[in-house]
């Protein structure tokens, strides 16, 4: 008997996502059963709800008509939905520019009245990167003349991912669990308040989850050649906006790899790879090349210091996270080299499997509310909010190992799902070495929320079954 190849590199993405996933769930036990809880009541209610339906008449032809006009006008529901609870949560909270943020928007106003800092400012000469989002700021207030306009179009932006949350899962699993996973994303508090932060993570994120619907969607009449144009020009654009893109070029590469089953998908899969990849490159390095040619920034978008992350991420001391006394040593190679040396000597195997340990709880378990320390007053609520968001992401983190367990003992897998599944092994993996923060897991606990449709679905088809069975059974007597 003949291996397909793609099977066996499918069952190990599957196989190793599940153990990596159901990790996150152990780590997550606190609020687990009250989200067990939740899906209970939530399935019952959809036992009920199908029971009333079996002995009534229903006009089908109605039924129908109803169901398209639903799902078309359902998008447009959720977008604004989405739209209004982020822009009041903006202007509830009112929170000022920070840390990073107001040295960029600063960059920013101050490029607008031609003053440029970014070649003579510390922070910008070590990680020039940031100049793709400083160049973004300044056409917003070029053309807007607010910085409000860069919340109210972040807040565009989560929306938008919202509405591609839905599309996504509804193209992998069916239009009804892809509802109900986007309306638990639309309503978790942690993307809503995190709105309100003027961070280059919404309209990142929006370009990442709009290439992986281009990658999977069977709907798009679009040829290859021109999708994978498309995919590298958005991971491009998303890359000089935030560079991290680099890490999902490297998970569409895998993803066409997987997908690669006989000589027509291998010869599509090696375009893919190609395509995508040289349209990625080219395009940052010549908005690179403009930035240094027009003296914008004469280091263009490298990063300068790519050793810093792993300086802080090495550090058992703060678990990983951001180090403000080792910062006297950025951008010196030599003393960061010599600073991770020491981060190893001076600490156990043992204690750096917790540090692992620690810093997978702070990407995947950790809130970031930073609004609670920001925005004055709002103390009390903060607390009721997190055992709201608690449960939610319970919920999703229980609906998702469902749907793994279940693609375990599967044996035709959701191919496309693996491009979620490399995405969430993607993120687990390199913050390992690197430094970690809660904020950092905005795009991959999406994916959760996503893979959590197929447990939906695998609960609804479950009932179905039985329902099936039990008529069927009944029409016999």
């Amino acid at each position: 008997m003949k291996i397909r190849v793609e099977s066996i590199l499918e069952k190990i993405i599957y196989s190793i996502a599940f153990l990596v996933i159901f990790y996150i769930f152990s780590i997550n036990t606190n609020y687990i059963f009250s989200s067990i809880c939740t899906i209970i009541t939530a399935a019952i209610g959809f036992f009920i709800k199908h029971k009333l339906k079996i002995n009534q008449e229903v006009d089908t032809i109605k039924q129908s008509k109803l169901s398209i006009g639903i799902d078309k006008y359902f998008i447009i529901f959720l977008f604004i939905f989405a739209l209004i609870l982020r822009i009041a949560s903006f202007k509830i909270l009112n929170i000022q520019p920070y840390s990073d943020y107001e040295t960029i928007l600063e960059a920013a106003q101050k490029l607008l009245i031609g003053e440029n800092i970014l070649n003579t400012c510390d922070y910008f000469k070590i990680w020039p990167y940031q100049t793709g989002i400083v160049l973004y700021q300044t056409a917003i207030l070029a053309v807007f003349k607010s910085v409000n306009a860069i919340h109210y179009l972040n807040c565009i932006y989560a929306s938008i991912s919202c509405c591609f949350i839905y599309l996504i899962a509804k193209e992998l699993f069916s239009n009804r669990a892809a509802k109900i996973v986007s309306l638990l994303y639309t309503i978790t508090m942690f993307t809503v308040t995190f709105t309100s932060i003027m961070s280059n993570q919404h309209l990142s994120s929006m370009l990442i989850l709009i290439a992986f619907y281009i990658a999977i969607s069977s709907k798009l009449k679009i040829k290859p050649i021109l999708k994978f144009v498309i995919i590298g020009a958005i991971l491009a654009i998303s890359d000089i906006i935030r560079n991290e893109a680099i890490l999902y070029i490297l998970v569409f590469i895998c993803f066409f790899i997987v997908k690669m089953k006989n000589k027509q998908t291998i010869k599509q899969g090696i375009q893919g790879i190609i395509i995508c990849v040289t349209v990625f490159l080219v395009i940052v390095k010549l908005s690179s090349l403009i930035i240094v040619t027009t003296n914008i920034n004469q280091y263009g978008l490298k990063n300068n210091d790519m050793l810093w992350k792993f300086v802080c991420g090495t550090n058992v001391k703060t678990n990983g996270q951001y180090i403000s006394k080792a910062k006297d040593i950025i951008g010196k190679r030599e003393e960061e080299i010599q600073f991770i040396k020491n981060n190893f000597k001076k600490h156990s195997a043992k204690e750096y499997v917790q540090l692992v340990d620690d810093k997978q709880k702070i990407f995947w378990q950790k809130k970031e509310y930073i609004w609670g320390e920001k925005s004055k007053g709002y103390e009390k609520q903060k607390e009721t909010i997190l055992q709201y968001d608690n449960i939610v992401y319970g919920t999703v983190l229980v609906l998702t190992n469902i749907y793994m367990i279940y693609s375990l003992f599967k044996k035709n897998k959701n191919v496309n799902a693996t491009i979620i599944l490399l995405s969430i092994l993607a993120n687990f993996f390199v913050y390992i070495l690197i430094e970690v923060q809660p904020r950092y897991s905005y795009l991959a606990k999406m994916m959760l929320y996503i893979m959590a449709a197929g447990g939906i679905e695998v609960i609804f088809s479950k009932i179905e079954q039985i329902y099936k069975m039990r008529i069927e059974r009944g029409e016999r007597k």
